[in-house]
């Protein structure tokens, strides 16, 4: 029954002659298409709700070594930098997931919030209106998300991030001005990739691989979230799932698996 379930849920008539598919044409999946988060998936419309799903990313644990945030104190002059990161790839990236962007901002606001509670001599309720105020913007972003597609959703997402790192500038520019200190920006560290190559080996070769981060897995309803593998080696990085339609019509579930390291091959057979 579960078989049966996945093949109907991605509406591949021309590859499983032996399955009726009962899903009308116009509501099947259509993969490659940024849509909004789909009926039945719990909704993400606040902080805590997003903050649960991005705390799934394998990639959390080396945000804050690629990219912390800078704050210190030279020649009265505060160096500041809220942070930065980058999430997805080409493949798997805002283009095809705009929830990355959002996720971007939450792991920001999270890791900054926590860096400044580790500085000296530092008074959080000073911070706290600046951290609700941006967390306000993240919230606003996820609203729009539920709102559904637009020809300007990553462009509005984009600008929205922007505002909520200018929040967390004045913050840092009026604690400054508290200290007596001149503020200073301070460059923003290289993005360090954490993506890399991956060959997927088949057998037999032509069947249709699909693949989804196990962020988006843990959705309800994920269908239109997954993506085929068309490239040869793409590019992948953190935690997946695959799944397999073979030629004869036979599935391979939904299997987890994990981007180790450069030059990774996974093999997968009927």
């Amino acid at each position: 029954m579960k078989v049966i379930f996945l093949l109907l849920l991605f509406a591949l008539p021309t590859l499983l002659p032996a399955v009726i598919d009962l899903t009308p044409p116009s509501e099947a999946p259509r993969f490659g298409v940024t849509e909004p988060l789909p009926t039945g998936t719990p909704p993400i419309t606040t902080v805590n709700d997003l903050r649960r799903l991005a705390n799934s990313l394998e990639i959390k644990q080396d945000v804050r070594a690629r990219n912390r945030p800078i704050m210190s104190i030279q020649n009265n002059t505060l160096l500041w930098n809220a942070g930065g990161l980058k999430l997805g790839d080409d493949f798997i990236g805002p283009s095809h997931y705009p929830l990355l962007i959002p996720i971007k901002s939450i792991l920001r606001l999270d890791d900054l919030q926590q860096f400044i509670s580790e500085q000296p001599d530092v008074d959080m309720n000073f911070w706290a209106p600046y951290f609700e105020q941006a967390y306000a913007i993240v919230e606003k972003m996820l609203l729009k998300i539920a709102a559904g597609s637009s020809p300007d959703l990553l462009a509005v997402l984009s600008q929205y991030d922007g505002n909520a790192v200018e929040v967390m500038n004045t913050a840092a520019r009026k604690f400054a001005e508290s200290r007596g200190l001149t503020f200073q920006l301070a460059p923003q560290p290289l993005e360090s990739p954490h993506t890399v190559e991956v060959t997927f080996v088949k057998n037999p070769s032509n069947g249709h691989l699909f693949v989804i981060p196990a962020t988006l897995f843990a959705l309800d309803n994920n269908a239109h979230f997954w993506r085929e593998i068309l490239e040869e080696r793409p590019r992948l990085g953190g935690r997946y799932y695959y799944m397999v339609v073979w030629p004869n019509g036979s599935l391979t579930p939904p299997t987890p698996f994990s981007v180790a390291g450069p030059a990774q091959v996974l093999t997968i057979n009927q």
